[in-house]
C-alpha cells in the first residue's frame, strides 16, 4: 500500500508540472455574414489506485475523456458537434442514436428567450448533474445520480431560458421527444423498437444568478426492457448555488422505477456537495452519496460514498488547465451492489480509491 501511495505521489507531481505549460487556445471564423464557428477540444488524463477485491489493485493511468468538436452560430441558428476520441467502440451503434464516437450531433433555431428548438443527438434533460459539462466535474468522477439519467439520444426539444427575468434569472423549461435511450443504464432495449417506442422527458428550473438554481424533471422511456416489458419512469430533482462568493453547493435525487423494463425493480441516488474556493488557484470539495436498488425477485442492496478532494486551477479559467487529486471512501453492499448505478463505466464507483486527474482544454 505505500508503494502504490509513494507511486502515485510521484505520478501526480509530474501531472502538475506538466499541467502549468498548457496554454488555452480558441479558434473562431467570424466572416461569411456573422457566421461563427468555434472549434474546441479537452483532454482529462489520470492516474488512479483502486482498492479492488482482486490482484488488480496498483496503480493505473488512463484517460477519462478525450472530447473535441465545433459550434457554430449564424444568427438565430446555431449547431453543435462532439466525438469522443477515447471510445473504443467507434463502430458500435447504440439503440436510437449514432454511433459511439459521436457524443453530439443537432441543429436548432432560437425564436426568443422563451423558445429555441433543437434535433439531433444530444443529452436528453433528465439529470441535473448529467447534464453539466464533463470538463466541470468538481471532483473527478460524475455521481451515481448520473448514471440513473437517460443519457443522450436522438430526438427533437423545444426549450426556454431565462423567462420573466434579469439576465441570468428567471424560468427556464425543457420539452424532449425521441428515440428509444439505448445509452441510457437503465434501459434496455433493441433496435426493432425505434420508430414504435420513444423517450419522452419534461424539466423545469428557475435561476437567481449564480446563487439559486433548483430543477425538477420527469420522463419516460416505452418499454425499456425490450417487447411487451414495463415503461421505465425516472423523476428528478436538484438544487445548486452559492451560500457566499467562496462557498458552493449542489445536491439531487432521482428515482426510477420499472428499471430495465422489470416490473417492480425499482432504484435510486442521491449526492449532497459542497466546495469552498480558498483562492482563485485552489478549492476544497467534499461530497457524500448513496443509492439503493430493490430488486422484485431478490434481497435489496446499498452503496454508500465519502470523496475528499482538492482542485488546482492553474490557466486562464476554470477549465483550461486543472488538476484534481481525490480520496475516495466507499460503504454498504460494495461489489455486491446489484443496482446500476454502479455499472458500465460507473463500476469501479463500488472501490475505495485515490483518484488523480489533469485537465488541458482550449
Amino acid at each position: 500500500m505505500f508503494k502504490n501511495a509513494a507511486l502515485f505521489f510521484i505520478s501526480s507531481c509530474l501531472f502538475l508540472l506538466m499541467s502549468t505549460s498548457a496554454q488555452a487556445v480558441k479558434f473562431e471564423f467570424e466572416d461569411m455574414d456573422g457566421l461563427s464557428v468555434d472549434f474546441w477540444g479537452f483532454s482529462q488524463l489520470t492516474v488512479e489506485q483502486f482498492d479492488r477485491d482482486s490482484d488488480r489493485d496498483g496503480v493505473e493511468f488512463d484517460a477519462d475523456r478525450v472530447r473535441f468538436g465545433a459550434k457554430m452560430k449564424w444568427g438565430k441558428w446555431f449547431g453543435n458537434l462532439h466525438f469522443d476520441a477515447n471510445d473504443t467502440r467507434r463502430e458500435e451503434k447504440r439503440v436510437g442514436g449514432l454511433d459511439t464516437f459521436i457524443r453530439d450531433a443537432n441543429a436548432g433555431y432560437k425564436f426568443s428567450n422563451a423558445a429555441k428548438i433543437k434535433v439531433g443527438q444530444f443529452k436528453t434533460p433528465l439529470g441535473m448533474a448529467f447534464n453539466g459539462s464533463g470538463k466541470k466535474l468538481p471532483l473527478p468522477k460524475r455521481t451515481f445520480t448520473d448514471r440513473l439519467a437517460f443519457d443522450r439520444t436522438l430526438g427533437l426539444m423545444l426549450s426556454g431560458r431565462k423567462i420573466g427575468g434579469a439576465k441570468d434569472s428567471g424560468l427556464g423549461y425543457d420539452l424532449f421527444f425521441g428515440n428509444p435511450v439505448g445509452r441510457a443504464g437503465t434501459a434496455s432495449q433493441n433496435k426493432d423498437q425505434v420508430g414504435d417506442e420513444h423517450t419522452w422527458v419534461a424539466r423545469a428550473m428557475y435561476d437567481m444568478g449564480k446563487n439559486f438554481h433548483v430543477e425538477a424533471s420527469y420522463g419516460e422511456v416505452g418499454e425499456a426492457g425490450g417487447p411487451s416489458t414495463e415503461d421505465l419512469e425516472t423523476f428528478d430533482v436538484g438544487i445548486s448555488g452559492k451560500l457566499s462568493p467562496n462557498l458552493a453547493y449542489r445536491s439531487e435525487f432521482i428515482q426510477a422505477d420499472n428499471v430495465r423494463g422489470v416490473d417492480g425493480d425499482e432504484e435510486e441516488a442521491w449526492f449532497v456537495e459542497l466546495s469552498y474556493a480558498f483562492n482563485k488557484m485552489l478549492q476544497g470539495v467534499i461530497r457524500y452519496e448513496g443509492a439503493d436498488f430493490e430488486d422484485a425477485d431478490a434481497a435489496d442492496s446499498d452503496i454508500r460514498a465519502m470523496e475528499v478532494g482538492v482542485n488546482m486551477y492553474l490557466g486562464q479559467n476554470k477549465t483550461n488547465n486543472r488538476v484534481q487529486i481525490s480520496y475516495r471512501s466507499v460503504s454498504g453492499d460494495e461489489e455486491d451492489y446489484k443496482g446500476r448505478a454502479a455499472t458500465g463505466g460507473f463500476a469501479d464507483h463500488k472501490w475505495d480509491a485515490i483518484l488523480g486527474q489533469v485537465q488541458f482544454s482550449y
